[in-house]
């Protein structure tokens, strides 16, 4: 079965992103299908389907006939609430608040892909219901008032009002005539205001008419009404905050703008709400290294395909937005002070070609018609083709246009793009595949990528192809170079090494090492250097005169958390600086890239960082440890055994000492010149004598404090002086009875915040809390078996840790030793307590716990390996590529300022009919 071309595009432009358009793309498909003539799924047929509303239509139609209309109408309505601007929007409603026969009702529903159930909430598949099915549009014109009331009841309701006078006889007169279509818990609260005003009226019939008595009343009822409006004000913030969270969440794919704004709108309404925190939280992990967002009123909420096009000086960008109806936009200046847009006059389904300087912009329809316009406005749009025309591409500096035929035996045309004028060519299409082609300034030549086969070699590999213009001669060719920059340079990647040259004279232009190279940024301008192993993180950026920037600050790049290059563009500034735009779930992100000339080591990770940040230690491909400074300037090797890992390394409190800990001993180095200052042995317990056991577990940092240095190996815990390393505790065996065979894997031993005699012991099943003064240990307390990563997540004061087991996260208050907390929740590992929350090692996703309310606020998809994600300090750090961009702080404020600066404007008007009128007054940063 095929789709004919243009119709898989035409489907999702008509489907809208966002919960339950997969079941609406699969519901379309099916009609289609069962209309398919012969192998084809065609544009005539989908026309004749109606659409994607005709196919909902029907479906929807023919579902219902199934099942019981009333109850049907009833559930469907229920999932529906007033927009504010006489029309209606999807709400979802808890599946256990629904009686017997509803919930039968919505799994009938579901299965007929009407509603869709997650979560125990249950929701319709998607706002194209209310806007395109006719039965449902006529139920909501036909109860809208009955609607309208039952929406504002929620409401109140929800809020902790109560209903008193005519609410109530109004409330009343709907729960007499439709009791059925209200929720039981809404028919439960109007009868508790019921017998809440009885018993008001008979109490006031009791009251005396003695003046003092009833002034006395007065003031009291004065304190009572005026503290119930505060507690009325605060649950409205509290449901306020709860639904913008859940909105934000639900606008996080496909339109992160506007996710963005709902979550600062959430948390300005309640900077207490979990759920508000939550979604700020999400949106500042999802933000890192973004400096500004610009606002969907300029842009549109953008396309995930070819949506964004930037000039080589950033000054100049072409937006296409998901929404069909919005114009294709012209962007001036998206990376300044003053951004500004106005629209396009092309067909935004056509392919659309940016020149480099942003003066001119091709557009190619799927017949093969080609258009120029002139941004600039100094000429009028011209047809250079009526068809036939398969590519065009600009030269680098835009003065020259080369339009591709689609037939291999036509010649390639060359026009010159300020004159508008033709040029003839001696360029045949070749035969074989041609991956791009452009033309380079002067029009004296064109540069190709083509496929073809080495010599002795099997298979197709890509060259790089030199041509006259005017006789078409092939002038050179080059086996394993890519284009960079419209082609005037040409890039190979090879044994972890890069070489860039410029592609007509093959002069090489510079050269480097590097993890990974073979990408360019989406408007092919910059080659794009990576370290390896999971710091995939982009460390250098090379131009097509081969100038080398690396980052330095390389958490703070463009990606933020995603490996992907794709709809990013690196422009260079006036003066040389580099800022990358990208087009990412549906918004542009500006980040002003800080760079250097200097040479940058590449790590792949980062292993330990000095307190002052001044220096740290990270591993470079092969696994050899050095010390960097706080730039990441090389300062030395380290020269450490190859079993060495990644928790064998330590620095003091002054971080002027660099710890190494080797089988049986540690090493102490200046950390400014690396000089060896001493080696120490570390006592053990007997029965590890034999060579092999030596390296079945290696020492450990416990903890460091100024004036001692707690070091565990082989289960005893040694104290040493960190100024003559003299021990200061005479060795502790904490961990009793285990032997050479142990699983140490399993086993940890970490200091006690707050509680310098104090470490804690996971082992067996358990976690102990030891006190090394006293030299005894405390009640073992019950956690499960290890799972994930055994070591303890302590809060900064010490009071609690958290460790995962099988299918639970358990919290234990360690100073009454007691589990006070086991959360059902399938985690490997507790990374810490980050403030009032404990993060968690979701596999795929970090996961932030409220652990005393019990429930995940969210959750974020890291490309870090889990090693790579710490708490440290009350700080998150995501990566440890090193940089002040890696690390968050735990202050929710902190976020909510550092987010306003980079998003603070005024609602859009989708935005506004979200939120609450009043709230909507201000801008979320604004006060």
């Amino acid at each position: 079965m095929a789709f004919e071309a243009g119709l898989v595009r035409r489907i999702l432009d008509d489907t809208a992103a966002g919960t339950g358009a997969l079941p609406l793309v699969s519901l379309v498909l099916q009609e289609l299908c069962e209309r398919r003539r012969g192998g084809w799924l065609t544009h005539e047929d989908y026309e004749a389907l109606g659409r994607v509303p005709g196919a909902l239509s029907a479906a929807a139609d023919a579902a219902l006939a199934e099942l019981d209309n009333d109850r049907a109408r009833s559930l469907l309505t229920l999932l529906t609430r007033p927009d504010g601007e006489g029309g209606h929007a999807r709400r979802s409603a808890e599946l256990g608040d629904l009686d017997a026969s509803s919930r039968n009702t919505a799994h009938q529903l579901a299965a007929k892909r009407l509603v869709v159930i997650e979560d125990q909430r249950v929701n319709l598949t998607h706002q194209a219901l209310i806007d395109h099915w006719p039965r449902l549009r006529d139920w909501l014109t036909e109860d809208a008032d009955f609607l309208s009331w039952r929406a504002k009841l929620t409401d109140l309701h929800d809020s902790g009002g109560v209903l008193r006078d005519a609410p109530l006889a109004e409330a009343e007169s709907w729960l007499a005539a439709r009791p059925d279509d209200i929720p039981e818990a809404q028919r439960q609260f109007v009868r508790r205001s019921t017998a809440a005003q009885t018993r008001d009226r008979r109490r006031w019939r009791n009251i005396t008419a003695v003046v003092s008595v009833l002034a006395l009343v007065a003031a009291v009822l004065v304190v009572i009404t005026t503290r119930s409006n505060a507690q009325l004000d605060q649950r409205l913030r509290e449901a306020d905050a709860t639904t913008l969270a859940e909105e934000s969440t639900s606008a996080a794919e496909g339109n992160s703008a506007t996710a963005l704004q709902l979550a600062l709108a959430a948390y300005k309404t309640d900077p207490d709400s979990p759920a508000a925190i939550g979604a700020l939280l999400r949106q500042r992990l999802f933000h890192r290294g973004v400096d500004r967002v610009l606002s969907p009123e300029l842009t549109g909420v953008l396309s995930p395909y070819d949506s964004l096009q930037v000039s080589a000086d950033g000054r100049t960008a072409i937006t296409v937005a998901t929404d069909p109806t919005d114009p294709v936009r012209v962007i001036r200046d998206p990376a300044g002070p003053r951004p500004r847009s106005e629209p396009l006059q092309v067909n935004r389904e056509n392919r659309l070609v940016l020149s480099s300087d942003g003066a001119s912009l091709a557009e190619l329809d799927t017949s093969g018609a080609l258009t120029l316009w002139d941004l600039t406005g100094h000429h009028p749009p011209m047809v250079l083709a009526d068809s036939g025309v398969d590519y065009a591409s600009f030269s680098h500096d835009g003065q020259w246009l080369l339009t591709m035929p689609e037939e291999t035996t036509e010649v390639a045309t060359l026009w010159n793009v300020p004159a508008r004028q033709r040029h003839p060519t001696g360029y045949v299409k070749p035969s074989g595949i041609t991956r791009s082609a452009f033309p380079l300034p002067g029009g004296h030549h064109i540069v190709s990528q083509e496929d073809r086969s080495a010599p002795g070699q099997p298979g197709d590999e890509p060259w790089t192809v030199v041509r006259d213009t005017r006789t078409g001669a092939e002038l050179s060719a080059r086996n394993g170079w890519s284009l960079l920059d419209s082609g005037v340079s040409s890039f190979r990647c090879a044994d972890s090494s890069y070489t860039v040259a410029d592609t007509l004279t093959g002069r090489e232009l510079t050269q480097g090492t590097a993890g990974e190279c073979h990408k360019t940024d989406n408007a092919g301008r910059h080659l794009l250097i990576r370290g390896s192993g999971s710091s995939d993180s982009v460390h250098e950026v090379v131009d097509s005169s081969g100038k080398r920037s690396g980052l330095t600050d390389p958490a703070r790049t463009w990606f933020s958390g995603t490996t992907s290059s794709e709809g990013t563009s690196v422009v260079t500034g006036p003066r040389g600086t580099l800022t990358a735009l990208t087009s990412r779930e549906g918004s542009v992100h500006i980040s002003d890239l800080r760079t250097t000339s200097e040479e940058r080591l590449q790590p792949e990770s980062v292993m330990v960082t000095s307190p002052d940040g001044n220096r740290l230690v990270a591993s470079n491909q092969s696994q050899q440890a050095h010390v960097l400074d706080g730039e990441r300037r090389f300062v030395g090797r380290l020269d450490v055994p190859s079993y060495e890992d990644e928790g064998s390394f330590a620095f003091d409190t002054t971080g002027e000492q660099l710890i190494s800990m080797l089988p049986g001993k540690l090493r102490v180095q200046n950390a400014a010149d690396l000089s060896v200052l001493r080696e120490i042995p570390i006592p053990g317990p007997p029965g590890f004598g034999d060579e092999f056991n030596r390296y079945l577990h290696l020492p450990s940092l416990v903890s460091t404090k100024r004036d001692e240095v707690l070091i565990e190996y082989r289960g005893q815990v040694t104290g040493f002086d960190p100024e003559t390393w003299r021990i200061t505790r005479p060795p502790l065996n904490v961990l009793p009875g285990k032997g050479p065979n142990t699983d140490w894997s399993s086993v940890s031993v970490v200091g006690r915040p707050g509680h310098p005699d104090e470490v804690l012991v996971r082992s067996d099943e358990s976690l102990t809390t030891w006190n090394l003064r006293t030299r005894s240990s405390g009640p073992a307390i019950a956690v499960g078996p290890t799972v994930g990563q055994a070591t303890p997540a302590t809060d900064p004061a010490g009071r609690y840790a958290a460790v995962t087991a099988s299918k639970v996260a358990v919290v234990v208050d360690l100073d009454e030793n007691r589990p006070v907390e086991s959360i059902p929740i399938d985690a490997a590992g507790a990374y810490g307590f980050f403030g009032d929350y404990l993060l968690l090692d979701g596999t795929a996703q970090l996961e932030v716990l409220d652990w005393r309310g019990r429930k995940v606020i969210t959750e974020f998809t890291t490309t870090s390996s889990g090693g790579d994600v710490t708490v440290e300090n009350g700080r998150l750090f995501l990566s440890h590529f090193g940089g002040p961009s890696d690390s968050i702080p735990g202050e929710p404020q902190s976020w909510f300022a550092e987010l306003c600066g980079v998003s603070d404007r005024d609602y859009t008007d989708a935005e506004r009919a979200l939120v609450r009128e009043e709230l909507a007054e201000e801008r979320p940063c604004e006060g």
